[in-house]
C-alpha cells in the first residue's frame, strides 16, 4: 500500500496561464504525469476572475465548490450555476465553457479523469465511513476527522494506490464533511 498525506497549506499554488486563478495539485496519477499524460488528477483551484475554462478533450471533469459564492459555467450545451457547497458537478472536459464568478473569488475541488484510462467517483461524506477503494483520495472539507490514531483537519487529506487504508474514518468533536474520490482504472 502506498499512502501519501497532504495539507493544502503545504501544496504550492501555481498560477494559471490566463492569470484567472491558481491551482494546488493534490495528486496526479501516474507520478510525474503532466496535464497531457495524467490518468486522473485532483486539485484545488482558486478562481479569481471571469474567463474561459481550459479544454481537456477525452477528459471527464467534476468540480465541487469549497468556498466563496460560486460561479456559473456557460457553453453551447451547458448553463450551470455552481453555488452550493458539497454539490459535485460533472461535465465533459472538451466543452468550450466560460466561467463567471457570482460574487468574488471562489475555491473548487477539481477532479479530472481520462475516459480511456478509467473512471473516478466523487462522494461527499458526512458520516463515519470505511475507505475501501483500491485507489483514491480523501480531502477534509469541514471539521476534524479521525483515521485510526491519526487526526485530519480541514484542508488536509491523503491519497493512496494499490490498496485502501481499510480503516474507519469518522468525524471527531462535531459535524464534518469530506470529499472521497475513488479511482477505477480500466
Amino acid at each position: 500500500m502506498n499512502v501519501h498525506r497532504f495539507s493544502l497549506h503545504d501544496v504550492p499554488a501555481r498560477p494559471w496561464k490566463n492569470h484567472g486563478g491558481t491551482t494546488r495539485e493534490l495528486v496526479s496519477w501516474p507520478p510525474g504525469a503532466d496535464l497531457d499524460t495524467f490518468a486522473w488528477r485532483a486539485s484545488v483551484a482558486t478562481i479569481s476572475a471571469d474567463g474561459p475554462f481550459s479544454q481537456f478533450p477525452g477528459v471527464e471533469r467534476t468540480i465541487m465548490l469549497l468556498s466563496g459564492d460560486g460561479l456559473r459555467l456557460r457553453g453551447t450545451s451547458t448553463n450551470h450555476q455552481l453555488d452550493t457547497r458539497g454539490a459535485p458537478f460533472r461535465f465533459d472536459g472538451a466543452s468550450r465553457l466560460h466561467c463567471s464568478l457570482i460574487a468574488g473569488p471562489c475555491t473548487v475541488l477539481n477532479i479530472m479523469t481520462r475516459r480511456d484510462r478509467g473512471a473516478t467517483h466523487l462522494d461527499v461524506v458526512t458520516e463515519p465511513t470505511t475507505i475501501s477503494a483500491t485507489d483514491g483520495m480523501v480531502l477534509i472539507v469541514r471539521g476534524d476527522w479521525q483515521l485510526a490514531s491519526d487526526s485530519l483537519t480541514a484542508g488536509c487529506g491523503l491519497w493512496w494506490t494499490a490498496s485502501p487504508p481499510q480503516q474507519r474514518l469518522q468525524p471527531s468533536g462535531g459535524p464534518g464533511e469530506l470529499a472521497l474520490v475513488r479511482w477505477e482504472p480500466r
